[in-house]
């Protein structure tokens, strides 16, 4: 690195550190916040380094970035660090919308005008980030692609898979899971949310519960008559007799979640799950964006949402453990690392091995690894198992070539190790650290 690169990863580097525990206050832990600084210098410097090969004055023999500067590299840095750069650009419109959402009506100079000014606050947000997307970050991709259109270099990149229908076809693959995901959790939630508030009919209840909860009950109690009436009552009652899940099984259903989605695209298409993922990044980050800003109309419904979710892990301002999720399942294929084995680390071990230790532990686990420890050593034994079998199953049935085999073992028991003793959350450091020991013991 010469002089110049030093300063500005260092200089990077300490304004990362103070914007997350600014903006992010409890939402990190050390190491956590480490890995983050570190991964947003590295891609501060990509960008930089991309960026300088295209202007003479500073062109090197080389393009010094820390993976191949493919067109690939060029789209993620436009969708990660350019999602970020929009929240920092238009920053002052975010500002007044959670501070006029916070502040109560009775406080406003002109209350009835409230949501007038959200909704304005909201247009020129989208209609800014539309500019800064199209107009900066867009013509910044242009110009390193040669000045070739990312839109219509997109298009084609769509239509060159294996088959002209193999791409478009994973497209509507992830939408149908995404979009059944979603539905089933919030049909799930909202039945949670109902039977939390609902009191069955004939309960006591005093005066003052059944005036302040009269309200509260659902319409969906109050049944229409005839043959919708049965249905619904039907469905009402099997909903009852349903059990609600634990925050701990909803996470985990999402691990569940990603296997199906990921695994298939990273062994049918790797490089169209790489542009995948940097897409799917930046749109968790505008959607934190309407979380956290109350952006209308969808703020307050996103947060509702999510709000499920969290446990004492999302403790901080921001909700960061879907980010985690996906960055954990990412990050081994963006290293482009030497085996494919490795590449399929994250998802292998956080849906997978992750979410199996989670219910091996909670169900038959009686040895915990300490006392102030909630890991046991049966759910750590489950998460080695199931990441080693799952690996053996994908090169019988050729998703990945053949790899070191004891070396993949002797990286996943040291990940299993990590997973039994560390604080840090296991979606970001596992990942991370499952490729690195790979990658030095030659998997």
């Amino acid at each position: 690195m010469s002089h110049s690169d030093i300063i500005l990863a260092t200089l990077f580097y300490q304004f990362c550190l103070y914007v997350c525990v600014r903006l992010a206050r409890r939402g990190f832990t050390l190491g956590e916040l480490g890995i983050v600084t570190h991964a947003a210098t590295a891609l501060f410097m990509e960008t930089v380094n991309i960026t300088r090969s295209k202007i003479s004055v500073f062109r090197t023999p080389y393009i010094k970035t820390y993976r191949l500067p493919t067109p690939l590299l060029i789209f993620q840095l436009a969708l990660i660090p350019g999602s970020l750069l929009t929240g920092i650009l238009l920053s002052p419109l975010l500002y007044l919308s959670r501070h006029l959402a916070q502040r109560p009506v009775h406080r406003l100079r002109f209350p009835h005008e409230k949501p007038t000014h959200r909704r304005l606050l909201a247009i020129g947000f989208y209609a800014g980030a539309a500019i800064v997307v199209v107009g900066v970050v867009g013509v910044w991709a242009r110009w390193c692609l040669g000045w070739r259109d990312p839109w219509i270099w997109t298009i084609f990149f769509l239509l060159d898979g294996i088959h002209v229908w193999t791409r478009p076809a994973l497209i509507a693959y992830w939408g149908a899971l995404a979009l059944f995901g979603v539905a089933a959790w919030q049909r799930q939630l909202s039945r949670a949310r109902r039977h939390r508030r609902y009191i069955p009919p004939g309960a006591v209840r005093d005066s003052t519960s059944s005036t302040s909860s009269a309200g509260s009950i659902p319409p969906a109690h109050v049944y229409p008559s005839g043959a919708s009436a049965v249905a619904t009552q039907m469905m009402d009652a099997a909903d009852q007799r349903m059990p609600t899940l634990s925050v701990n099984a909803r996470r985990k259903s999402f691990h569940a979640l990603a296997v199906a989605m990921f695994i298939p695209g990273m062994a049918v298409d790797p490089a169209f799950t790489h542009l995948s993922y940097s897409v799917a990044f930046a749109a968790f980050t505008f959607a934190e964006y309407v979380r956290y800003f109350a952006l209308w109309p969808l703020g307050a419904s996103v947060h509702l949402f999510l709000n499920e979710f969290i446990d004492h892990k999302d403790s901080g301002t921001a909700i960061l453990s879907h980010f985690y999720l996906l960055a954990g399942c990412a990050t081994p294929l963006w290293l482009e690392g030497p085996s494919p084995i490795l590449a399929f680390f994250g998802v292998l071990a956080l849906g997978i091995g992750d979410a199996v230790a989670s219910i091996v532990g909670r169900k038959i686990g009686y040895a915990r690894w300490s006392p102030a420890s909630g890991k046991t050593v049966e759910g750590s034994a489950a998460f080695l198992a199931s990441v080693v079998a799952s690996a053996v199953l994908m090169y019988f049935v050729g998703a990945v070539d053949e790899f070191a085999f004891v070396q993949f073992v002797t990286t996943t028991v040291l990940v299993t190790l990590m997973e039994a003793f560390s604080a840090q959350n296991d979606n970001l450091v596992l990942p991370v650290y499952g490729w690195a020991v790979g990658t030095l013991l030659g998997v």
